[in-house]
């Protein structure tokens, strides 16, 4: 989230002559200290800088004589374009500004200035080098239609390092810019997997994540410069084991996925689990599990051969408020199917599915087979009756993007759009987003150890054709779902955002040019 202060500098810019500038080689703790003055300034200011909580960000702990505001900026050595701007109106003599989103392993020069009650301006220049992260995120390959163009700057996704170690392999959250070079990571914790939900809340500036398959994918949520600030900790539910999606609905709600045992006589298998908690406590508003729908015959039982341990899979959960109150839509991935659930008092209201009844038919009206049906569905969107669908297509061994018109009422269900290309098929992954423009952002994901490798495709959806894609570099890689933001929504630099351009020439006489 970009915050620009209201303008606060009531003097000119110094000569550029007239500014102090540290000399010496990069070096994260370098300190140097001057001042300067437009107009008979006695005012002194000094800066140091230390790493942030990520290697390629920088801690500015500036230091004043007179109790003011500052602005502080760093510059890319060898990219005058590459600039990040950070300010603190109040006034005092100490100010910490955290600067983020800088190129791994690139020397950078940061100013900071503070005006003078006299009319000029102090400023003082430190030397910094940003390190690259203890596990290199990888360069993105980055294609784009010229005539479609790309939508959005910043791409947030999770990074498996190594699929083909299956479940052993680190995983990574990356934000990556248009140009496909990493500006942010984050390690989550042992133990969990790609599978994980990750959004930015565009009213707070925090990421926040949930999944995994392990009691360490509990809801989290990141401060992008000061790290992890909250970490949801509800009460115990058979075995904790956080799934596939976590997602704040709103400042009061989160809402998260849970692997949870079912039962049957002496048989156990996994089921699912959905709860709504409160953050500011961590108390649960609503919960329900798919043991009562085995129990009201409305699910299949598990366990019906040994392997049969997983029968239904979710792994997808929203919530919305539709004109029949609040509704809960979970996909079973194993059951090919979509449900519905009343988030009032937890009844299982309809299931979409091969086999269940459902007229269907395609764009124009015309019947379609049960088959044509979503097989296995990731990462779906819902606007009002529309679903947006991620399908994996499992049976027909092809993968699709579509959108669906669901009415439960008639049991009428109609494909409204689809779009697919040769060769993709991904059993068991992937994510889609419209991203308001006509535009939709398909996570074509992998597991890795596959020789597509993970794209995430921009696919013009009036056209069919791709405007942009991004591709991991290796097919061991993996992810899972991705986001796309325009370049002011976090971590914002010059490069990215007009705003902060704007801002910068603005202060350009304060900054000495």
């Amino acid at each position: 989230m970009l915050v620009l202060w209201l303008p606060w500098w009531s003097c000119a810019g110094p000569d550029a002559d007239d500014r102090t500038t540290g000399d010496g080689p990069p070096d994260s703790t370098a300190d140097v200290t001057g001042h300067s003055g437009g107009t008979a300034c006695s005012e002194a200011v000094s800066v140091a800088a230390a790493p942030g909580v990520v290697a390629n960000q920088v801690v500015l702990t500036v230091t004043t004589s007179v109790a003011g505001g500052v602005a502080a900026r760093c510059v890319a050595d060898d990219d005058p374009g590459e600039v990040v701007l950070a300010e603190d109106p109040t006034a005092a003599t100490t100010h910490e500004l955290r600067l983020g989103g800088l190129l791994p392993g690139v020397p950078y020069t940061c100013r900071a200035a503070a005006p003078c009650g006299s009319g000029g301006v102090a400023s003082s220049d430190v030397a910094f080098l940003t390190q690259p992260a203890a596990t290199p995120l990888p360069t993105l390959t980055v294609e784009v239609d010229p005539t479609l163009g790309a939508t959005g700057y910043w791409t947030l996704a999770p990074w498996l390092v190594e699929g083909c170690r299956q479940f052993q392999s680190s995983v990574w959250l990356g934000l990556w810019d248009a140009e496909g070079r990493p500006r942010w990571w984050w390690p989550l914790p042992p133990g969990v997997y790609t599978d994980v939900e990750v959004l930015l809340d565009p009213s707070t500036g925090l990421v926040g994540w949930g999944g995994g398959g392990d009691p360490a994918g509990n809801y989290r949520e990141l401060d992008p410069l000061r790290g992890e600030v909250y970490a949801a900790m509800l009460p115990p539910w058979e075995g904790n084991e956080f799934s596939h999606d976590a997602k704040r609905l709103d400042p009061d709600r989160v809402l998260t996925l849970q692997v949870v045992p079912n039962r049957a006589g002496n048989r156990q298998w996994d089921g699912f689990g959905i709860r709504v908690h409160d953050p500011a406590d961590d108390s649960v508003l609503f919960q329900v599990d798919s043991q009562r729908y085995v129990d009201e015959g409305l699910l299949r039982e598990g366990r019906l051969v040994p392997a049969d341990v997983d029968p239904y899979h979710a792994n997808w959960v929203d919530l919305t408020e539709g004109p029949r109150g609040p509704e809960l839509y979970a996909s079973l991935c194993f059951l090919r199917r979509l449900v519905a659930i009343d988030a009032d008092d937890g009844a299982l209201l309809w299931q979409l599915g091969e086999g269940l009844g459902w007229t269907v038919l395609d764009e124009g009206g015309a019947p379609l087979p049960d088959s044509e049906l979503p097989q296995c569905t990731h990462g779906l969107e819902v606007r009002g009756d529309r679903f947006l669908v991620y399908d994996n297509g499992q049976v027909r061994q092809e993968s699709r993007a579509s959108e669906w018109r669901i009415d439960p009422d008639t049991l009428t269900a109609q494909r409204t759009w689809n779009w697919t290309e040769p060769g993709w098929y991904e059993p068991f992954v992937g994510d889609i987003d419209d991203l308001g423009n006509g535009r939709l952002l398909v996570t074509q994901a992998t597991n890795g150890c596959e020789t597509a490798g993970v794209r995430i495709t921009e696919v013009d959806r009036a056209s069919g054709r791709v405007a942009s894609r991004m591709r991991f570099p290796l097919p061991s890689h993996g992810s899972y779902r991705a986001q796309r933001y325009e370049g002011c929504a976090l971590l914002p630099n010059a490069r990215s955002c007009p705003a902060v351009a704007d801002r910068l020439e603005a202060l350009a006489g304060a900054f000495g040019n």
